[in-house]
């Protein structure tokens, strides 16, 4: 998913310029108050969104890996959770 962003904003930057747009706002800062004030001038923001970004796909991920890595555990040993009186 950060891989196809990347790509996307690859797309969006050339069309920005062409279409005069803010799309991603690879452009221009959000004209309200956000995260991105806080990440410097264009276009140095944009750099420090991608470790940004980076800690939320793995935050926002991270539910499905544990789920996963649970889900295999109980795959190759399906009496680990129960309790055996």
């Amino acid at each position: 998913a950060f891989v196809a962003t990347l790509i996307l904003a690859l797309i969006a930057a050339p069309a920005n310029w062409l279409l005069d747009a803010n799309y991603l706002f690879l452009s221009a800062k959000p004209p309200v108050a956000s995260l991105m004030d806080y990440m410097g001038p264009w276009p140095w923001y944009i750099l420090t969104l991608v470790p940004v970004s980076l800690i939320f796909f793995a935050l926002f991920y991270s539910p499905f890996w544990i789920a996963d890595k649970v889900m295999t555990t109980r795959r190759k040993n399906p009496f680990a959770a129960e309790d055996i009186d």
